[in-house]
């Protein structure tokens, strides 16, 4: 019995070699050898498709490489869809600067009043910088700091509509909305931006600028006024709806951007660049082509 048994099983070994010789099984499948798949696939010559002219011309094609910029982080997306359209470090946080002016903005002309002036005391014209050149005891409407606050970046502006409400409350107040937007890396300790410990990061901006864009549109509105002493570098080009300029040592330079092209509004988020305003123009460069 034993003798049969080898002997069949040399005439099976036999005829697996020969098959693997000649090619494979003839019924196109592959063997299996001990219970276990074999690595590598056989592939027929007849079952390999060879490339159209079509497919080669794709890929011969020219295609428009990713952009690059010298910004820390960068963000390019239409404001209306939400749609993102390029990201470089999005994710990251970085110091806000005056940036956080955005925010102040949305808790002014959440909590404040346009009828109620506001004075704008000692202590805060004497805030760092001196943007706006608010006066000492001068009582302001709550649209002339707005555009103090947006156009020029005053600090005292935001230092104002802060002490009206009660700066820790007011500040509070800043964080509390951050987290009803869900801008989980964003935290403010000044309405201001002074502090660089202000801190967000581009895709929590597009969660707050989304916002703005959809239920407080005005500071857009403001915010793209092209009056002598205005900030932001894009605001004579003639598809400019907005946006906000942010400068600290331990920042850079930060800039937001709102153009309009073919309806579509179109969002550009500059964090720690040297050169804001050319990082910007070759996204928007990039967006066009």
């Amino acid at each position: 019995m034993r003798r049969e048994h080898n002997r069949i099983s040399l005439i099976f070994t036999g005829v697996v070699l020969l098959v693997v010789l000649l090619g494979g099984a003839p019924s196109g499948e592959i063997l299996r050898l001990g219970g276990q798949e074999p690595k590598v696939p056989i592939v027929r010559t007849s079952e390999m498709s060879r490339p159209s002219l079509a497919n080669v011309a794709i890929a011969l094609r020219p295609t428009i490489l990713p952009p690059t910029v010298s910004s820390f982080a960068a963000q390019v997306s239409d404001l209306r869809s939400d749609e993102i359209l390029f990201q470089s470090n999005a994710s990251a946080q970085w110091s806000l600067a005056s940036l956080t002016k955005l925010m102040t903005a949305v808790v002014a002309l959440e909590k404040f009043s346009e009828e109620v002036s506001y004075t704008a005391s000692f202590r805060a014209v004497a805030t760092e910088g001196a943007a706006g050149y608010l006066v000492a005891g001068k009582k302001y409407s709550l649209s002339e700091l707005l555009r103090s606050m947006l156009v020029f970046s005053s600090n005292d502006a935001a230092a104002v509509l802060a002490e009206s409400y009660g700066t820790d409350k007011f500040i509070f107040t800043m964080n509390e909305k951050a987290a009803i937007l869900k801008m989980s890396d964003t935290r403010y300790f000044d309405p201001s931006g002074l502090s660089p410990l202000n801190q967000s990061s581009a895709e929590d901006l597009q969660k707050l600028l989304s916002y703005i864009f959809r239920n407080l549109p005005q500071i857009f509105l403001i915010s793209r006024e092209n009056i002598q002493g205005a900030t932001h570098p894009f605001v004579a080009d003639p598809n400019f709806l907005g946006g906000k300029t942010g400068f600290l040592d331990e920042a850079g330079g930060n800039l937001i951007s709102l153009f309009n092209y073919g309806d579509r509004p179109l969002l550009i988020i500059i964090l720690g660049s040297k050169q804001r305003a050319e990082d910007t123009q070759i996204l928007k460069d990039w967006f066009l082509h």
